[in-house]
């Protein structure tokens, strides 16, 4: 029959290495301290020797979106709930120059990003499709969806579509440019 209670025992004590320990902590702060970040803007008004949460608020940050939005309490008895916003003339007086400054360089990444044409990739079947598919019918989608080359049955819509993105791809452009 087994036994009723468990073998437990004592436990013998753990030692550590307290130089390993300390240096292991030391390492720890550091890496907490330094800021690693690709934003220059929050990288040059760093403060190594401020916490990170008194660095964000400093530039005007925010450290817990939670605390800054918040959830609204609601009254138990009444079941009414209080609602404080900020006004958005109160959250731009708040703006520092890092938080101009972060706006700024994404406004410059977003216009270099909308500027860059976006040609989408497609199979080589599909090409051949869709060149057989315009030569063959013009853009009448239904015929093409009637046509005995549609083996996978595509519906209107579905080529509608699958010729749309081949427009906007590379292979389009060699076959204009070819004609």
């Amino acid at each position: 029959m087994p036994r009723s209670v468990k073998h437990g025992g004592k436990r013998a004590p753990v030692y550590r290495d307290l130089k390993n320990f300390r240096s292991k902590n030391v390492k720890k702060l550091k890496k907490k301290r330094d800021a690693k970040t690709s934003c220059t803007a929050v990288a040059e008004a760093w403060d190594k020797s401020a916490t990170m949460k008194a660095n964000l608020e400093s530039m005007g940050l925010t450290y817990n979106v939670n605390k800054l939005i918040g959830l609204p309490k609601a009254n138990i008895i009444t079941g009414e709930v209080d609602v404080e916003m900020m006004s958005l003339d109160d959250a731009k007086k708040q703006s520092t120059k890092v938080v101009v400054q972060i706006e700024s360089d994404l406004k410059k990444k977003m216009a270099s990003v909308s500027k860059r044409p976006e040609y989408k990739r497609l199979l080589p079947r599909d090409v051949e499709f869709c060149n057989r598919m315009i030569e063959a019918h013009g853009l009448d989608f239904e015929a093409m969806a009637r046509d005995p080359v549609n083996v996978n049955q595509l519906t209107a819509k579905q080529i509608e579509r699958r010729i749309n993105t081949f427009k906007r791809s590379f292979r389009f452009k060699d076959t204009v440019t070819a004609e």
